[in-house]
């Protein structure tokens, strides 16, 4: 009984030897893969009706979606996510436009009447975009100065 016992104890610890190989293997090729044959990203350009507005007024936008590679229409990313910040880095408000087949987009920000006088933010990004290098950053008090 004592023997069967150490069998199965070899046989199972051999067995977890070889999935753990074959997984460290699997790993190794991904990232080889992925090394040799990098991402291929997207770039997102921004244009705005204007330089400055008022309060009250409203921000028009239009964006283009193409890919990092050949600067044509994208056709990874469908959805485009725009964010208006205040100069403190809080977000005033987000849309969720869709991009359409040609990597072009538009939309506006109504800019109500509770915000204060500053440089406010338009942030662009794609679903696609997050996954590559994204760090948290808080706005501080040194940030504003910096503008």
């Amino acid at each position: 009984m004592k023997q069967l016992r150490t069998i199965r104890l070899a046989v199972l610890s051999l067995l977890c030897c070889l999935v753990a190989t074959a997984k460290g293997d699997a790993l190794d090729n991904l990232e080889t893969l992925l090394r040799d044959q990098p991402q291929i990203h997207e770039k997102i350009y921004v244009h705005t009706d204007n330089s400055s507005y008022f309060i009250g007024d409203t921000l028009w936008y239009k964006a283009y979606v193409v890919r990092a590679d050949n600067l044509q229409p994208t056709n990874m990313s469908k959805l485009l996510y725009v964010e208006l910040l205040t100069p403190d880095g809080y977000l005033v408000e987000r849309q969720h436009v869709v991009v359409s087949g040609n990597g072009l987009t538009c939309g506006q920000f109504a800019l109500p009447d509770s915000l204060y006088s500053g440089y406010y933010e338009i942030r662009a990004y794609t679903r696609w975009q997050l996954n590559f290098n994204v760090t948290k950053k808080d706005y501080t008090s040194d940030d504003r100065l910096k503008f």
